[in-house]
């Protein structure tokens, strides 16, 4: 399955000049529940504390991430899973009209990146079940934001207060093509080709498969008759 991210193009620019991939901390996303802990959860340390013979208490303050300040040292960088472009990313995360996405494999993006940044799906969950699958808490969503189909690199520093960190990754080892929005003009798709030769890019820029002009109408075809 390919890996997505959409971005503008003044993001294109920094990660090609740069040769690097921003991420973001944690503590600064929308979602206030980034890194928060379900209570499916804390249920199941529980049950575990108990087979243990360890107090629950003593138990759960083992798993790291129980804490507000998780969020401050953990960075993420955001990917999309998915067989075919979305619509929906399009509108969401990119600017409509100069909007890019750069795809790639799951494979690709973990050998670019160093060992100590972990790489897994998000699992959504409701944050009120009685019953979660086990995962670190910077891999859970909430369910409402299922339709992301998050693929999530994942760094911690708490030696690090920034808003976000910069890792090192060669565009060519990861990025396999650059699809351009099918919302932007003829000319925008030059300046993209442009950039990229520029910056000694190796992979195609190729335009939005949902900018090709459909048919209404059976009268265009012709059909022979095989009776």
């Amino acid at each position: 399955m390919d890996v997505w991210r959409y971005l503008d193009l003044a993001k294109l620019v920094s990660l090609l000049d740069t040769k690097s991939l921003f991420f973001a901390r944690m503590d600064i996303f929308l979602d206030p529940f980034e890194g928060a802990t379900p209570k499916g959860v804390i249920n199941t340390l529980t049950e575990r504390s108990l087979d243990s013979g360890i107090p629950s208490s003593l138990y759960i303050a083992q798993h790291e991430g129980m804490s507000e300040d998780f969020r401050k040292y953990t960075f993420v960088s955001c990917w999309h899973q998915s067989e075919f472009e979305s619509e929906a990313m399009w509108q969401l995360y990119s600017d409509k009209h100069k909007g890019i996405a750069i795809v790639t494999s799951r494979e690709k993006l973990s050998n670019v990146l160093p060992e100590n940044i972990e790489i897994d799906s998000v699992k959504y969950v409701d944050f009120n079940a009685d019953k979660v699958e086990l995962t670190a808490l910077h891999f859970y969503k909430r369910s409402a934001f299922e339709y992301e189909k998050e693929l999530r690199a994942v760094v911690i520093d708490r030696n690090n207060s920034n808003s976000g960190i910069i890792v090192n990754a060669e565009p060519n080892e990861y990025i396999e093509k650059i699809i351009v929005s099918p919302m932007a003009q003829p000319w925008f798709v030059d300046v993209v080709k442009s950039i990229c030769t520029k910056y000694g890019c190796t992979f195609e820029v190729e335009e939005s498969s949902l900018s090709i002009t459909p048919s209404y109408s059976f009268e265009e075809y012709s059909y022979i008759n095989d009776s």
